[in-house]
């Protein structure tokens, strides 16, 4: 499916989010019945939010300066490593981060810094949370609800509860 992006970077947050979008959906026991007409009108409605989402974030970031802030480079990097743990271990157990650890030493293998462990650790544990709140259903993260609503938009009723979750099932 073509993006209609002719800048890779926005291509490439799309393209994620994309892949983000198809693994939520597999935790909703009925978007597995989606129709390849379906999945492409889901997703052609949701790089359009995108687009127009980015160019805003876009317009926003040359506004304030905060583009090129290195600050908010050092905070996405670590936000990224804490995905990073929630793809590898999953949700279903809790992590330590403590000396000695086995997601620490992972983190420091693959080149994440000391310092950067608290934060990592902090952000882990929010997103670990609100994962397993999808999964008993007590909440809905918003992405959820985003994946929930594309559903709506092409016909496809979403479950009460969730039967499975690929994430929360790891470990």
């Amino acid at each position: 499916m073509s993006l209609r992006l002719s800048d890779r970077k926005k291509a490439s947050v799309v393209a994620r989010r994309l892949n983000a979008l198809l693994l939520q959906m597999q935790m909703v026991p009925k978007a597995r019945m989606a129709t390849k007409e379906q999945l492409t009108k889901i997703f052609a409605l949701e790089v359009e939010a995108m687009r127009e989402e980015i160019d805003a974030l876009d317009r926003a970031a040359k506004r304030s300066g905060s583009l090129r802030d290195p600050s908010q480079r050092e905070a996405d990097r670590q936000v990224g490593w804490a995905y990073r743990l929630l793809d590898a271990y999953g949700a279903k157990d809790e992590l330590s981060f403590e000396e000695g650890g086995e997601a620490r030493e992972a983190l420091i293998e693959a080149g994440a810094e000391a310092d950067d462990i608290p934060f990592i650790a902090a952000t882990y544990r929010s997103e670990r949370q609100g994962l397993l709140s999808d999964r008993q259903g007590s909440t809905r993260s918003p992405f959820l609800r985003d994946v929930l609503h594309r559903m709506a938009q092409v016909g496809l009723e979403a479950a009460s509860a969730f039967e499975s979750c690929a994430i929360c099932a790891k470990r």
